[in-house]
């Protein structure tokens, strides 16, 4: 980010020019006693506490809207990052494009967080296609007889993909309804050749083509997205499948290739050299 820096990561020391300090305090030892800038970052919808040490501060968040009692502030120092963008699958591509016709199950569900919400919309899936929808996490919406095993690994894990991809739908629904929180639930459905049942943050349009996923936020009601999920014939699923997943102009194409700069790689790269130079 800037010629004369030279990162060297430490968890502990005196000799530190900036801290990142995470929404994980719990994990984070309180080692840091003298004055210096801060990084503060979120993958969730809250932010960490500013630190009084702090003589300068950058805000990473993966919302537009800043998060509601705290003293940040929407300025030229916090930079919306959508929490996708840190998927391996972002630059992986389609990883299964098998048909309809061959893949053996309706709709998959692996979630940790019961959110009511999104347990009623499995129930209701359930309900229309009884044996076809499976639960593969922690929550399985009040329908025992719909779980398996659950899935190993952690949220950008492979075995997640591969069991997506026997799956025609993927439920991939926001934990929260906040702006710019889109997280890696709509990409690994993607990279399954699932199509995304999605729910969160209006803005998802703005990085994905809305012809290729369903949002249930389009639907006037939560039934209605059912009935039209279920009648859907596997001709018409592999339309849908078929249609390119990002919008044109994709700023976050290759966004971690060293060899690709694009504006928005250039604009952040320009605030941070201007936020590390002394």
């Amino acid at each position: 980010m800037c010629d004369k820096w030279v990162p060297v990561w430490k968890n502990e020391g005196e000799d530190i020019d900036v801290v990142v300090r995470s929404s994980f305090l719990d994990q984070q030892a309180a080692w840091n006693t003298k004055p210096c800038r801060y990084i503060y970052w979120s993958g969730e919808t809250y932010l960490p506490p500013q630190s009084d040490l702090a003589t300068d501060h950058l805000v990473i968040s993966t919302t537009l809207d800043v998060p509601e009692n705290t003293d940040y502030k929407r300025d030229q120092n916090y930079i919306y990052v959508p929490f996708f963008v840190f998927s391996p699958y972002l630059s992986s591509g389609k990883l299964f494009d098998t048909p309809a016709n061959q893949r053996p199950h309706f709709l998959a569900y692996c979630h940790s967080n019961p959110i009511e919400y999104r347990e009623t919309v499995f129930r209701k899936m359930c309900e229309r296609r009884p044996g076809e929808c499976h639960a593969m996490g922690v929550c399985d919406g009040g329908v025992p007889e719909s779980r398996r095993d659950n899935i190993p690994g952690h949220w950008d894990s492979i075995d997640l993909v591969k069991a997506y991809s026997q799956y025609k739908f993927v439920l991939a629904m926001e934990n929260k309804q906040v702006e710019g929180y889109i997280t890696e639930k709509i990409l690994n459905a993607y990279a399954a050749g699932a199509i995304p049942i999605y729910s969160g943050s209006s803005t998802v349009s703005t990085f994905f083509n809305h012809e290729a996923y369903i949002n249930m936020d389009d639907f006037v009601s939560m039934q209605a997205c059912v009935e039209y999920v279920c009648s859907l014939t596997d001709k018409q699923i592999d339309e849908i499948q078929a249609k390119p997943f990002f919008k044109e102009n994709f700023l976050y194409t290759n966004f971690f290739d060293p060899g690709v700069l694009n504006g928005e790689k250039e604009r952040l790269r320009v605030i941070f050299k201007d936020f590390l130079a002394d």
